[in-house]
């Protein structure tokens, strides 16, 4: 509502949120924390933090807040530690424009203005239906970077085993990937390369740290897992560079050897890499039932169709041991495990068609892989995560909803149902009990009953 009583400086005097747009839904006891932000990125300020009750978690009624916080920043991850909630959100500082920035009027007074990008990492205690700030800090600024679209998640489509996720959970630890490589005379700055360990184990003061996981001028790192309580990540490493050979015109792609670099977070104040273990490809998870076995997928392209193997490790010191493997045809997303069981969808296609199956793989007996696919059904679709006893997939090239898998074990997959979504994108799922929270844009959380 705005006053034009005074034509010559209108006042807004009161507003009613119409559309809010939720980007992580979590029930923490009674209640429902919800975090959403300006998904046009015009409030360039803050996000905002919600308790509302479960029962209220489809906002049926405009005053349905048990408590709110502005968090600094947009575009937030959110993490959950029992009744702490930590969240990740881009921050951005007005600094001095380099030398020779070009001159603009983006202040509206003709002077250029340049902005310095990190991430900020707040943690929220949600307990009693509150929302208390108890503690934040701020990563080194990332120069004149930002960070792109970040609604949704990484896991679901058929980049994610290999890129993994630039943020993981390791209990009250949060781990950060920056890759954005520069040099200087004395290589890389490390600050746009680093791994960064936030530590949140006293709430009210977290703290930052970092550790290098590779200075090789031709290389890459990432695929950040957190596999229990411990902290992985990946590298590859030349041993044949690429070459094209001008007079024949031919390629020869090079050869590169994977491996997963072990952070060792004893001391989360000097993370460092304790080891570097060489794998059959990019780390995808590890069985909840034996920390020393590890998985692999690694892709293969014959010229005609594309396979990914998916690995069984066993960890002994530096040195991983290959128990067994299995061969998935297509093009494999995010891998998700429960106990000693891999999910997974697998998508392919040619110029006529497209299918897609669900995975679900016993890997109880590492030498032994039992693969349990879905029925192959025709369309798209991605696995965004497994909750309990059901798989949620999507379905369809854009958001236009999600189909339900039942899961049990020694048996395949089964359809159950398709719930419409509404949104963009579903950036978070969630389940108590049978009810199934999805946030997915500008209209708030979806409640989805399973019975």
């Amino acid at each position: 509502m705005i006053d034009y009583s005074n034509h010559d400086a209108p006042v807004v005097v009161n507003e009613l949120t119409l559309a809010r747009n939720v980007v992580n839904a979590r029930p923490v006891g009674d209640n429902l924390v919800e975090v959403s932000s300006d998904f046009w990125d015009n409030d360039m300020d803050h996000s905002e933090l919600r308790v509302v009750p479960k029962s209220q978690a489809d906002e049926t009624t405009n005053d349905a807040a048990l408590a709110t916080l502005a968090i600094p920043g947009t575009n937030p991850t959110v993490f959950h530690d029992g009744n702490m909630t930590y969240v990740v959100s881009n921050v951005r500082h007005e600094v001095a424009c380099p030398a020779g920035y070009p001159t603009g009027s983006a202040d509206g007074k003709g002077a250029p203005v340049c902005y310095d990008y990190s991430q900020a990492v707040s943690v929220v205690d949600v307990s009693g239906g509150g929302a208390r700030l108890r503690g934040s800090v701020e990563l080194p600024g990332a120069q004149y970077y930002g960070w792109g679209w970040g609604w949704g998640w990484y896991g679901c489509d058929g980049y994610s085993w290999y890129y993994g996720s630039d943020i993981v959970q390791v209990g009250k630890k949060l781990a950060f990937r920056r890759w954005m490589p520069q040099y200087d005379t004395n290589g890389y700055v490390d600050a746009l390369e680093s791994l960064f360990v936030v530590d949140a184990s006293n709430p009210d003061a977290p703290t930052v740290a970092s550790v290098v996981v590779t200075k090789d001028k031709d290389g890459w790192w990432g695929n950040l897992r957190a596999i229990g309580d411990q902290l992985y990540a990946s590298h590859y490493e030349w041993q044949d560079q690429p070459t094209y050979d001008n007079v024949t015109n031919s390629y020869y792609p090079g050869v590169v050897r994977y491996y997963i670099d072990h952070i060792d977070l004893t001391d989360p104040q000097k993370p460092r890499v304790a080891q570097k273990i060489n794998v059959p490809g990019f780390l995808v998870g590890g069985s909840e039932d034996d920390p020393s076995l590890i998985y692999t997928m690694d892709y293969h392209w014959d010229g005609d169709h594309t396979t990914n193997d998916l690995a069984v490790l066993k960890l002994s010191g530096d040195l991983a041991y290959l128990q067994g493997h299995v061969s998935i045809p297509g093009y494999t997303g995010g891998v998700f495990v429960q106990g000693s069981t891999a999910y997974f969808s697998a998508q392919d296609w040619d110029v006529n068609t497209s299918t897609r199956q669900l995975y679900q793989v016993d890997l109880s007996d590492p030498h032994h892989p039992a693969v349990l696919p879905s029925k192959q059904t025709k369309g798209w679709g991605w696995l965004l995560g497994v909750e309990g006893d059901r798989a949620f997939v999507t379905s369809g090239w854009g958001n236009q909803g999600v189909d339900i898998f039942k899961l049990a074990p020694g048996k395949a997959p089964a359809y159950e149902q398709f719930v419409r979504t509404r949104g963009w994108w579903t950036s978070s799922l969630a389940r108590k009990d049978d009810t199934v929270l999805l946030a997915s844009g500008y209209w708030g959380t979806q409640v989805v009953n399973l019975k």
